[in-house]
């Protein structure tokens, strides 16, 4: 893999250039989508080799079970012998890495999908005029106090309305005692 790979970079978004964003998005895409593949090749290239190396170190130790110190060549006996071998244990580390890191390319080929999306989303909200400045000055702390105030209001009115609900009650109860 020559490419260098920038994951954090690469996943942001400048949403004062989206017209450069899109241009970028098909090229990134495709960056990302070589080194998944690139990887998961290595994977399956490691994955194949883990398997000549058990088979020929199974092969080995039934052949020769004094050798590899097997008191008998039982199946069973000959594969625990090759998953503690040194060599064995040593590809199985380099496979697992690279396990691991397809797995992390083919998320980060996800996330860049997702990216399309994302910038999709953007250009909607741009039509609509949502990154547009205020038509007119905010006053945030004038519309926190309309907030506030009906907020009250509408707590009073809830208040109200339960004591004239009470109030109904008792005057029900009291006809019928």
């Amino acid at each position: 893999m020559n490419e260098q790979m920038n994951y954090e970079q690469d996943v942001k978004i400048d949403e004062r250039n989206l017209h450069v964003e899109w241009l970028e998005q098909s090229e990134l895409t495709m960056k990302y989508i070589r080194h998944a593949n690139g990887l998961q090749k290595q994977k399956d290239k490691a994955e194949k080799k883990l398997s000549f190396v058990a088979a020929d170190l199974g092969h080995k130790m039934k052949n020769n079970p004094d050798k590899y110190e097997l008191v008998k060549a039982t199946d069973s006996e000959v594969k625990n012998a090759v998953i503690i071998c040194d060599d064995y244990q040593q590809l199985l580390e380099e496979y697992n890495e690279l396990k691991y890191e397809a797995k992390q390319a083919w998320d980060a080929l996800e996330d860049i999908k997702d990216r399309k999306w994302i910038l999709q989303e953007l250009d909607r909200l741009m039509q609509i005029g949502y990154f547009a400045p205020p038509s007119s000055p905010k006053n945030i702390e004038e519309d926190a106090k309309v907030v506030k105030n009906a907020r009250s209001k509408r707590k009073n009115e809830n208040v109200q309305k339960k004591t004239n609900q009470k109030r109904v009650q008792r005057e029900i109860n009291k006809k019928w005692e």
